[in-house]
């Protein structure tokens, strides 16, 4: 009798031990996937910033009074060039709740482009 109960006891931790695994194994990947679409969607939050950063620099070559205060709405995000201060630029790019953002500053016939995590 005793052996048949330890047989079934066993048999109930490994089974409870191996669930116990793949639900870890499941959590883990689903956490690797949340990551990796995390990192595609910052990533093109930063290539919709960037695009409306050459925006601003190919408008300024045509025409050196560009004042900016544009947003481009795009099928996946936007991008917000923000009015000219002075001679800042501020641009943020955005694609569901991920955020980039780039400060170009003109100077002359030059520019110092930059990402800032905050205007």
């Amino acid at each position: 009798m005793k052996k048949g109960f330890s047989a079934i006891l066993t048999i109930f931790l490994v089974i409870i031990l191996t669930l116990g695994l793949a639900l870890t194994f499941v959590k883990l990947g689903n956490i690797g996937l949340n990551l990796g679409v995390s990192l595609a969607n910052s990533i093109q939050a930063d290539f919709l910033a960037r695009s409306c950063g050459f925006e601003v620099l190919l408008k300024l070559k045509d025409f050196p009074e560009y004042q900016g205060g544009e947003n481009f709405n795009l099928d996946q995000g936007r991008c917000t060039i923000f009015p000219r201060e002075g001679n800042v630029f501020k641009i943020e790019g955005e694609l569901q709740k991920y955020f980039r953002k780039i400060k170009i500053e003109i100077e002359d016939s030059s520019f110092k482009w930059e990402e800032v995590a905050d205007f």
